[in-house]
């Protein structure tokens, strides 16, 4: 077979100052993105703006991103190599943001109803989710801003989605977080004299900075003394324990199904949990010895069991973000963009989720709490570990990660499912410190927060990203391929899911 050529960074002699190599997890990244098993990953931030001009909202957005740019290295990136070089990152000095930032109006039909606003949110994330980074003379990353229309608080204030979309070998998921909080204070301090965004500078220019480093230059390799053990006696005592067992009744959606190449590849549903009721399932999950995440993932699995009843039992994947792992010579902190998440994983049988109804389904209205503390152990023993026994390091020293990719075709998954929790969005110092200044005066507010992400076409077979803001409770989006699953058991899966939590937080 021939060499891996990446078409997002192919011969291109586009200006560009080569930096380091890409890393095994970050090259395994972009050749996902090529072969479009996965593509890109976005946070929403949800704006509500007050006193400002309508004509000068996109100059003042412009000028904010500008810099934000200016402020974040990997913003700045592209990457270059393929069949006759090592992938490698290069530094665009010169780029321009009028090609990366899309302003769409808002319809002249006013939204009241906030279903019609759900529904355009979740159309700009599908056409954002199966849109690949193909020009390679800018940065991979772009933004979208959707205009809501009227907020309905009698205040004269515009609502706006406004989305970062990125490329996931510069970032994850903890980064979208870190790109609102620059761009909310950015917003905060930007003024414009002129109302049209072509009299503005939107042409960045940075000098060459070197890219986040990657997890494998952060973290030495470990390994705890029970993996070591496990590693060289079960080959000789029990090899059919090798890698994960995929039991013939776990529930994993189809099987690894090549993408087709059309623009529908990634599904999107979202659902918002308001603050109260996140409110009461916190104080519920304390009383349970337990956390949200543990509950989310045990409810999850309880809606999937109860939708699939010839299942008997499904499969976890949570992400894991690295960052409180690294050294502090790394000086990597929330307020910075990189790639350091992981992952681990917990099976939920049917006798664990329905422990007290083994024989039948439970009822969709209440979860199994032992199995909720059972999974907040499991959470407990991963941050325990630290860096030891990471996932991403299976990665390392693998030659031809796309024919790894491709010869999974036609083969069953491991996962049913994945769990993506970023947690609440909290101001940084600096962005807090310009907020207080500005109290009763301030015109951009951050109300709520979405992560979605493109379909793994090799991995879980629908994933629930969830974000959250201080003031707005918990998002959650559905994310799936197009034909692994089917549109309305998606469907039952969010409606099932939402009516689950909201039972939960009336029954305490």
């Amino acid at each position: 077979m021939e060499p891996f050529v990446s078409s997002t960074v192919a011969a291109g002699d586009a200006a560009g100052i080569r930096l380091r190599d890409l890393r095994d997890y970050e090259r395994f990244r972009v050749v996902q993105h090529d072969l479009g098993f996965h593509l890109t990953v976005s946070v929403v931030g949800l704006y509500t703006v007050r006193s400002i001009p309508q004509e000068d909202i996109m100059p003042v957005l412009l000028l904010a991103a500008k810099a934000v740019a200016e402020e974040h290295p990997n913003l700045c990136l592209q990457v270059r190599g393929g069949q006759d070089d090592t992938l490698h990152f290069v530094h665009l000095p010169r780029f321009d943001l009028g090609k990366m930032v899309v302003f769409h109006h808002s319809s002249p039909v006013r939204y009241n109803r906030h279903n019609s606003r759900l529904e355009r949110v979740e159309k700009m994330l599908s056409e954002e989710s199966n849109t690949p980074f193909q020009d390679s003379n800018l940065p991979l990353w772009r933004m979208t801003v959707l205009d809501l229309g009227p907020k309905d608080d009698g205040l004269h204030a515009t609502e706006l989605a406004v989305n970062l979309t990125f490329h996931h070998a510069i970032a994850d998921g903890k980064s979208g977080q870190a790109f609102h909080d620059s761009l909310l204070r950015a917003l905060q301090q930007t003024r414009v004299t002129s109302g049209k965004p072509n009299q503005l500078g939107t042409i960045v220019e940075t000098p060459s900075r070197d890219p986040a480093p990657a997890l494998e230059d952060t973290l030495a390799y470990k390994t705890s003394w029970m993996s070591s053990v496990r590693r060289w006696t079960l080959p000789c005592l029990q090899p059919e324990k090798l890698g994960p067992a995929i039991s013939d009744h776990r529930w994993t959606g189809s099987s690894f199904v090549p993408p087709s190449g059309g623009n529908d590849q990634t599904g999107i549903r979202l659902m918002f949990i308001s603050k109260a009721i996140i409110d009461i399932l916190r104080r519920r999950c304390r009383q349970e010895s337990t956390s949200v995440t543990a509950l989310l993932q045990v409810a999850v699995a309880t809606v999937l069991l109860n939708l699939f009843d010839k299942a008997d039992s499904v499969r976890c994947a949570t992400a894991l973000s690295v960052r409180r792992f690294l050294p502090a010579s790394a000086g990597i902190d929330e307020t910075q963009m990189g790639l350091w998440i992981d992952a681990y994983y917990t099976d939920c049988s049917r006798s664990q989720a329905f422990r007290e109804a083994p024989h039948g389904p439970r009822p969709n209205h209440t979860v199994s709490w032992d199995e909720c503390r059972r999974h907040k152990k499991i959470i407990k023993y991963h941050l325990k570990k630290g860096d030891c026994d990471l996932s991403f390091r299976s990665f390392h020293g693998e030659p031809d990660y796309a024919t790894k990719l491709r010869d999974r075709a036609g083969r069953q998954r491991s996962n049913s499912y994945s769990v993506t929790n970023i947690g609440v969005f909290e101001a940084s110092a600096q962005t807090q410190s310009v907020l207080k200044a500005l109290v009763g005066t301030r015109k951009w507010e951050l109300t709520k927060m979405v992560l979605s992400q493109s379909a793994h076409t090799n991995g879980s077979a629908v994933q629930f990203c969830g974000a959250s803001t201080v003031e707005g409770g918990l998002a959650i989006s559905l994310n799936w391929q197009r034909g692994v699953v089917s549109d309305s058991k998606i469907d039952s899966m969010r409606d099932d899911l939402q009516s689950l939590l909201e039972c939960l937080a009336q029954e305490s």
